[in-house]
């Protein structure tokens, strides 16, 4: 059998398009090439595709049935491409995640060292929402992002690199009551507004959430779906944010403020098992750095 791509394109135009000429101009080609590549997948096939009439073309019975599969066909061509465009580029380049720019700051002078390390690894940025990086990671679109830990990252086979250990806060706009105050204690957060989270995947935040829920401690709790309702509600409506301070920083329109909780929460890089090699050449160098800071330490 001799197929081509090129047949089982113009045929899925054909179909989408009712028509040769309409699907020929999308193509760049003309109807009649198209239509002898048709003839040519047919004859190839053993059965009629398409019924051409003078309304168009519509598929047969047998295109029915040939249609989702001709486009499966494409779609894993077109993926096998991307997959090996990806991996002569393997080398130079590593993606990270960052859901803003306190992300980078945090990396900035890891990367900074590396950079003169390896200076033929590119690193580029993925300014996104962070709900969407475990996916990102697992399709390989990204090497890795700074997230808490928690047992979700086991679960989604992921692998967690640490980098330090942190603290609850609460972020607010400066005109809230609680921003003069240089540390908040639970009894502070009586009566207030409390934003947990929108909607991301970790669970590092439950225990606050169901110390709240035990001792009754009369705080309104809130979630919202996207991160321009939360900023709306911190900014406009005096909503408090409870956050992770690693993450939390201070700007012209808010303040990160430190909670009385007694809880520490790790956080660090996540990436996949399976590595790309400048990936792995990173984690290397970043467990070099944390091996020679425990030295300075002891």
């Amino acid at each position: 059998m001799n197929i081509h791509l090129k047949q089982l394109e113009g045929f899925v135009f054909v179909v989408e398009q009712g028509s040769f000429s309409r699907a020929a101009a999308l193509l760049y080609t003309s109807p009649a090439a198209l239509t002898q590549q048709m003839n040519t997948l047919e004859r190839e096939l053993e059965c009629r595709l398409l019924q051409r009439s003078y309304r168009g073309a519509e598929p047969t019975a047998a295109g029915r049935d040939f249609y989702p599969k001709a486009k499966e066909i494409l779609a894993l061509a077109a993926q096998a491409v991307r997959q090996c465009r990806a991996a002569g580029k393997e080398d130079a380049v590593i993606t990270v995640g960052c859901y803003h720019e306190n992300e980078i700051i945090l990396l900035q002078d890891y990367l900074r060292r590396f950079a003169g390390i390896c200076p033929d690894i590119q690193v580029d940025f993925y300014n996104g929402d962070y709900r969407e990086f475990y996916d990102l990671l697992l399709a390989g679109r990204l090497d890795f992002f700074i997230h808490p830990y928690d047992d979700f990252i086991e679960k989604k086979g992921l692998c967690f690199q640490e980098l330090g250990e942190t603290q609850l806060c609460c972020c607010m706009s400066w005109s809230h009551p609680l921003a003069h105050k240089k540390r908040l204690s639970l009894g502070d957060l009586t009566g207030q507004a409390l934003i947990i989270g929108c909607g991301c995947k970790s669970r590092c935040l439950d225990g606050f959430r169901e110390h709240i829920k035990e001792t009754g401690l009369p705080v309104r709790l809130e979630q919202f779906d996207t991160e321009g309702e939360v900023w709306k509600h911190i900014l406009t409506q005096d909503h408090l944010l409870l956050s992770l301070y690693y993450s939390a920083r201070s700007n012209a329109n808010s303040t990160a403020i430190l909670l009385d909780w007694p809880q520490r929460y790790r956080y660090g890089i996540i990436y996949r098992a399976d590595a790309s090699r400048p990936m792995r050449r990173f984690l290397n160098f970043m467990k070099e750095i944390a091996s020679l800071e425990k030295e300075k330490r002891f």
